[in-house]
């Protein structure tokens, strides 16, 4: 049994569970307000962006440049302009702790986090940006961005399980947001929140993204009972066979665990994100607040299944899995309930299974069920075109399913 393709599954509860921070870094941020043309500065790039009024009016130029955070360029304040009598203020290309530290205050979803986007960035050459968003002292939006589309038709901002609201959506925030993207050169904006949702109709077609979700709050015990009678046969059979399920930080099982998810990957026919540098650099880079930890279930020496984990904060997502059908039935089930009991430990309040598809994957959809979590339908893709470019980039995006 394998799990691939996590960009396209999802899940979280809104934007904002958990702490908002006090305050931000700002002693690394500093801007430039520009006449003439902007251009580099020898302590950091300097992006050119017009800051935009609620109702579309220019306010004025501002170049947003990262410093080095001893010796902010200029000594100058961030840049901000006025919202709703306070002062919003945006950062671009945040430092990645301080970004994962944000996020996971927020509960927002590792496919946001700097652990992610740098592992892709360096091992795919996936060009990707942070931005965020103050009201104040308060964070009220992040967005990390990747770069896609097409050479000579546009710039497509890509913002996987994204963007990440402090304090709820704000309309009003968003439309200065577009705007920004669209003065940094972006005619096309895809989001995919990891937002659950009521409705009944979604934009990208009939069928919506879900996910499961298991509440790990609930403790051990009440998460034992809310297994399915299948899954807790399964675990008590695995113990039986003496397969034991735990975290590790082998280099073997790494290379074992990635081998077995191509050769299912080919054995049905499709093509995951991952591959064996990204787990490692995943699992290498890792901080106090987004972290990659790879799960085996082994008997004496040989290994029966794995799952590589990624935690945001407060919350566990299952990216990557897989099963040799060699060992007991059981091997799954086990690694996964070993998996919920190490978030219980953890004091995870959630453990999200990442996507299913009950017509087009029934095996892994009646897998995750057995988990005993919630069904959830999240809002799924969302496309904004910015410009004539990005609305012809859109049709062509829908087409071909991307």
């Amino acid at each position: 049994r394998v799990h691939l393709g996590t960009e396209q599954s999802s899940g979280s509860a809104g934007g904002c569970r958990g702490r908002i921070p006090d305050r931000s870094d700002d002693d690394s941020w500093s801007c430039a307000q520009t006449v003439g043309p902007v251009h580099a500065s020898p302590r950091g790039r300097i992006v050119p962006l017009r800051s935009w009024g609620l109702r579309g009016r220019p306010a004025w130029g501002l170049g947003l440049s990262r410093t080095d955070s001893t010796a902010p360029w200029g000594g100058e304040k961030p840049p901000s302009f006025h919202w709703r009598g306070n002062m919003m203020r945006w950062e671009v290309d945040a430092g990645s702790d301080s970004w994962d530290e944000s996020l996971s205050k927020l509960g927002g979803h590792p496919l946001q986090s700097a652990l992610w986007g740098s592992a892709r960035r360096k091992v795919d050459r996936i060009a990707e940006h942070r931005w965020r968003a103050f009201d104040g002292d308060r964070l009220i939006l992040m967005a990390r961005i990747e770069e896609r589309g097409i050479p000579g038709l546009g710039r497509v901002a890509w913002i996987p399980k994204g963007p990440t609201w402090g304090g709820g959506r704000s309309p009003e925030v968003e439309r200065v947001f577009h705007a920004m993207l669209k003065d940094a050169g972006y005619c096309l904006v895809v989001t995919d929140r990891w937002v659950p949702t009521e409705a009944t109709s979604f934009p990208e077609g009939p069928t919506p993204a879900q996910t499961i979700w298991v509440d790990l709050t609930r403790g051990s015990d009440a998460l034992w009972k809310a297994l399915e009678s299948k899954a807790r046969h399964g675990v008590a059979r695995a113990r039986r066979d003496g397969i034991v399920s735990e975290p590790s930080g082998d280099r073997h099982d790494l290379e074992w665990f990635c081998s077995l998810c191509e050769e299912t990957e080919e054995a049905k026919g499709f093509r995951g994100p991952g591959s064996l540098d990204l787990m490692a650099e995943l699992l290498k880079s890792g901080g106090e607040h987004a972290l990659g930890s790879l799960f085996v279930a082994r008997v004496g020496n040989s290994r029966a299944a794995g799952a590589l984990i990624l935690r945001c904060g407060k919350t566990l997502h299952y990216f990557w899995g897989v099963t040799d059908r060699k060992f007991s039935r059981g091997a799954g089930e086990a690694l996964q309930w070993a998996i919920m009991e190490w978030g219980v430990a953890k004091g995870c309040w959630l453990y999200d299974l990442e996507g299913i598809d009950p017509t087009g994957n029934p095996g892994v959809f009646n897998f995750k069920k057995k988990l005993g979590g919630a069904i959830v339908t999240l809002e799924g893709k969302r496309s904004t075109p910015l410009s004539w470019r990005g609305v012809l980039l859109d049709r062509g995006r829908r087409i071909t399913g991307r």
